[in-house]
């Protein structure tokens, strides 16, 4: 994100923060693409020799279930979306699934930032050069609120459903 920030403070007109986001998110795009390949060519093998085959398909049905949500939500901070892509990857989301949600989830958060951004002007600099300290703050509190809303809507279904048997096809 920050270079889609310094490249439109940088652009002298709105064709050219156009092009500049544009550019961004066709590159950011093609690095969820990639992270997505690495888990699902890579981790998921590693993991089902280690026998988690059932706390896979679990989370792959969770992930599922609340995949899109999760996707798009990440992908405000391409950092968070890296994990959740990966994740998308190992627990063997549908290619065709993950690409579109993928692909609009990217498209939507960076022309989000690129119309903040080109508005507010140069200034907006002021908020991602602040010494890295409060940005790993405010990641960190996010991580740990979205954390906390998983655990409770975990839990909050736990009680709604009974245990019952899961079978491996």
């Amino acid at each position: 994100m920050f270079v889609i920030f310094v490249s439109i403070v940088l652009s002298n007109s709105v064709p050219e923060a156009i092009i500049r986001v544009a550019v961004g998110t066709i590159g950011l795009f093609f690095a969820h693409l990639f992270n997505y390949a690495l888990g699902r060519y890579g981790w998921y093998k590693l993991l089902s020799k280690f026998g988690l085959n059932f706390s896979l398909k679990q989370t792959q049905n969770n992930l599922l279930d609340h995949g899109s949500l999760a996707i798009f939500t990440s992908y405000w901070l391409p950092s968070i979306a890296t994990l959740t892509d990966t994740a998308a990857g190992i627990l063997q989301m549908s290619f065709k699934r993950f690409f579109f949600i993928s692909l609009a989830s990217v498209i939507f958060w960076d022309s989000v930032v690129g119309f903040i951004v080109y508005s507010v002007g140069p200034s907006s600099l002021s908020v991602v050069s602040s010494g890295g300290m409060t940005e790993l703050i405010i990641q960190f509190s996010i991580v740990a609120i979205w954390i906390v809303i998983l655990l409770l809507l975990d839990f909050k279904r736990r009680i709604k459903k009974p245990r019952s048997a899961f079978y491996l096809n």
